[in-house]
């Protein structure tokens, strides 16, 4: 809420744990809601740890043999290698409380 007022766009979080078990839609939903944060100019927020863990999910999706959901989750992690930034490094000890 505070990032999205400061920067004065909306924020969109991305959370991925490798547990979770997307189908091909769901995967297609997402990459969907990432081209449109990037049309109007959003804010999507994730941490590395999520992203290692959707790095994990279609490298076990492609050991299961689930083609098409396979390829559809290379097409966001493909996306966002061209699209997506890391603004903040060491984010963790930047936002630590003491130096709010």
């Amino acid at each position: 809420y505070k990032l999205g007022g400061l920067v004065n766009r909306r924020v969109v979080p991305f959370a991925c744990r490798r547990d979770m078990n997307f189908n091909h839609e769901q995967v297609n939903h997402i990459h969907g809601r990432f081209q449109q944060a990037l049309r109007h100019c959003d804010v999507i927020i994730t941490s590395p740890e999520d992203l290692l863990s959707f790095d994990l999910l279609i490298i076990d999706k492609c050991r299961r043999s689930e083609l098409e959901t396979s390829q559809s989750l290379l097409r966001v992690q493909h996306w966002l290698k061209r699209h997506a930034r890391d603004v903040l490094d060491e984010s963790d000890e930047i936002l630590h409380v003491k130096y709010q």
